[in-house]
């Protein structure tokens, strides 16, 4: 092979490993189940990466009811794949016990992208209470988004329905209020937008709360928003590139190839001519 072919050849073979490959992050958010009170003032969260792809840059900002958070916002500069962080949040001021339906908002990077998602978590203040409101079903059908609870009381409860997911999705009402008769149901439903990504999962989680004697009671059902990954095929564009140097090539060494000088031909002696000699190779 020709020293410039093969040059040109390298270069595209380096153009065509060089192309990205995507990575993935998975992100699994738990909170601790333990009872919060004044000895034991804090709830530790459980992050997990479970993807072969790191998350950089982790901003959680905890949102609590029912008491202040101490620190208003935890750093992890790297959560890398494999690994497990664990973080303290510490409370104060504790108002009405019991049960609240609580979560942790993320802003992390992956990359050159940065993305926000919730972590909800039922946190339980000086006591845990069971609450008689059960969410039986999370529906999605296009922009409309149904949640469906479920009174097992004998008792009527007015509740408010919130739905608890990333600032990119928006949903609207913000909450939605409900009032349930004894051993009855009904359905919540919200508009949701659904922001333009590729490859990701992000949870929806419906929460309901209320109070009863001086009791918070809250409950907390989840839901994922699948997008669907790119094709594993490499880009329409890219595609495009490698056809345009590959096109270059060829034109390039068609080119070399009418440039290159011909090689004279060979003298064949006649039939009983005496062979010639270059006079130089003689002398040697």
């Amino acid at each position: 092979m020709h020293a410039k072919y093969a040059l040109l050849s390298m270069i595209l073979m380096l153009s065509l490993v060089q192309l990205p490959a995507a990575s993935t992050v998975t992100l699994t958010g738990t909170c601790s189940a333990s009872i919060i009170n004044q000895s034991s003032n804090y709830f530790s969260f459980n992050l997990s990466n479970s993807g072969d792809g790191a998350a950089t840059s982790m901003l959680l900002v905890p949102q609590i009811g029912g008491a202040t958070t101490s620190n208003l916002t935890a750093t992890i500069p790297l959560v890398a794949p494999g690994s497990n962080y664990t973080t303290k949040f510490y409370l104060s001021n504790f108002t009405e016990p019991g049960s609240y339906a609580d979560y942790l908002m993320a802003s992390y990077s992956q990359g050159t992208d940065t993305y926000v998602t919730v972590f909800p978590c039922l946190v339980n203040l000086m006591e845990k209470a069971q609450s008689l409101l059960q969410i039986t079903e999370i529906n999605r059908t296009g922009s409309r988004l149904s949640v469906t609870v479920v009174n097992i009381a004998g008792y009527p409860i007015d509740t408010d329905v919130i739905i608890k997911t990333s600032p990119a999705f928006n949903v609207q009402p913000a909450q939605v209020p409900l009032h349930i008769n004894p051993n009855g149901q009904s359905t919540a439903v919200f508009n949701i937008s659904i922001p333009d990504y590729t490859g990701a999962q992000f949870p929806v989680a419906a929460a309901v709360s209320y109070s009863n004697s001086g009791v918070h009671y809250a409950t907390l059902k989840f839901t994922v928003v699948n997008f669907a990954a790119q094709s594993n095929k490499v880009p329409i564009v890219t595609i495009g590139i490698v056809a345009v140097i590959i096109v270059l090539i060829a034109m390039i060494l068609i080119s070399f190839l009418k440039k290159r000088p011909k090689q004279p031909k060979a003298h064949q002696p006649a039939a009983g001519e005496a062979p010639k000699h270059d006079a130089a190779a003689v002398a040697q």
